[in-house]
């Protein structure tokens, strides 16, 4: 959407150069201008409902995403990861002890949030 302004413009100011320098009438001037001004008219309304379009699309497929994740949450209630009740010691006098985190054996899920 922004490169078809821009664009616009850009145009628009390259065509003051290019009429003066074919030495174009005053009417040509106004005929190229009104001719252009319609087609970046259309063009950057073009752009807006396609820019549109794809957030529609995209605030569709967040919803449908974080309905998804709601859903698994309401149906999967899988404990939280196991904290151990007392300190782990890599050794002492009740003998070797391995130390490992605790690990939560549930699978992750991606939460996004709309902004």
């Amino acid at each position: 959407m922004l490169g078809t302004a821009v664009g616009g413009l850009i145009l628009a100011t390259n065509l003051r150069v290019l009429l003066s320098w074919a030495e174009a009438s005053v009417r040509t001037g106004v005929l190229l201008y009104g001719a252009l001004g319609a087609a970046w008219t259309a063009f950057l309304a073009l752009a807006v409902r396609k820019a549109r379009t794809a957030a529609k699309d995209v605030r569709e497929e967040t919803d449908q995403v974080h309905e998804e994740v709601r859903s698994a949450r309401r149906h999967d209630h899988a404990p939280e990861a196991a904290v151990p009740d007392g300190p782990a010691t890599a050794g002492g006098t009740g003998g070797s002890t391995s130390i490992e985190p605790a690990r939560s054996r549930t699978r992750a899920d991606l939460v996004v949030e709309p902004v």
